[in-house]
């Protein structure tokens, strides 16, 4: 898959901690989003009807830890806050049957802007009743520059 220079640029940034810049991470309900020949146009989008939308759910403000090298010789890169979806309000709670993935997008909401990074979750996160949320810990969410 080839990338435009823009977004391969912001990426290395992202990485080496050289750029600034918010980005929010996005839950998705369907595990093909994030594959990156669906979503290689890069845009938000392309995503928007496979992100999670029940009431009581918003796109989250991820920031990021200085970059590292890990074990493998590799530039990485966490989440440095715990980040929490909901409460989900609707009676229905989530209202599916699991996240299977994570999407880093450049907006806070809407189909503006673009997609950064995506994964798959596995196993799938369950779904949430009324009034719960999903909480990722500090560190949950990675990226790696290989």
């Amino acid at each position: 898959m080839s990338i435009p220079l823009a977004r391969a640029l912001e990426a290395v940034d992202l990485i080496t901690g050289r750029g600034s810049y918010t980005t929010y991470l996005a839950l998705m309900e369907s595990p093909y989003v994030v594959d990156p020949d669906y979503m290689s146009d890069g845009l938000i989008a392309t995503i928007s009807g496979s992100e999670l939308s029940s009431a009581g759910y918003a796109r989250q403000t991820i920031t990021w830890s200085v970059p590292v090298t890990n074990g493998d010789g590799y530039a990485e890169s966490s989440n440095d806050s715990i980040l929490t979806f909901g409460p989900f309000t609707d009676p229905q709670g989530s209202g599916i049957e699991g996240v299977h993935g994570l999407a880093v997008v450049t907006a806070a909401s809407g189909t503006a802007g673009t997609v950064r990074w995506g994964t798959l979750i596995d196993p799938a996160m369950l779904d949430a009743a009324q009034n719960d949320t999903f909480t990722l810990a500090i560190g949950a969410v990675k990226v790696t520059s290989r």
